[in-house]
């Protein structure tokens, strides 16, 4: 896992350069359960918003579901929860463009809905398993902490969990591949002409 921690540091902006394409959305930037409240109508919403930014939708969505999500669920039902997700943004993006007030829409146009729909399963997959990193970061800085988080069982139970998660969604092949997007290469190492 060191190994993926120093590509990633090395190449934090060609990784970045890749995640920041479009489409683009407004993101929270720290979405877990701890900082989700709900109405009394039942719907939700986030508290501390020091984070936010324009990012790929799947920042959000992949440190949400490692989060909140049970491992064996997310194994079972990742990639559905995945192309909900899509569905439902798309969805919610034409209900803006189409809502018949052309003041009220947001600035939504066709293309920003042809961006959303053209965004492949591959891609959607390259992006969360790749944002696994963000598990693995939060890992070693809360390891690192010990006071803000003193019992030592509970962080190598979470280790635990975010070196498993980082495996099975591949992390490492999917950023040594978005590296090579950009000519970097062989273990992250910057490919000679």
């Amino acid at each position: 896992m060191w190994t993926l921690l120093n590509k990633v540091t090395k190449h934090w902006n060609l990784l970045t350069k890749y995640w920041r394409q479009p489409p683009l959305t407004l993101i929270h930037g720290d979405a877990h359960l701890g900082n989700v409240y709900f109405r009394d109508d039942g719907t939700a919403g986030f508290y501390d918003w020091q984070l936010v930014n324009a990012n790929t939708p799947l920042c959000d969505v992949s440190y949400f579901l490692f989060f909140a999500v049970s491992p064996n669920d997310l194994k079972a039902n990742e990639k559905r929860y995945l192309s909900y997700y899509k569905q439902q943004l798309v969805l919610y993006l034409q209900r803006k463009k189409n809502d018949g007030n052309a003041n009220n829409n947001d600035g939504v146009t066709d293309a920003d809905v042809d961006i959303l729909n053209g965004l492949t399963d591959e891609r959607i997959w390259s992006l969360y398993a790749s944002r696994a990193v963000w598990s693995l970061l939060a890992c070693t800085v809360t390891a690192g902490i010990g006071d803000f988080v003193p019992d030592q069982e509970l962080v190598k139970g979470f280790t635990a969990k975010v070196v498993e998660h980082v495996k099975r969604v591949n992390a490492i092949d999917e950023i040594d591949h978005i590296l090579s997007l950009y000519g970097v290469g062989d273990g992250g190492k910057e490919k000679k002409s």
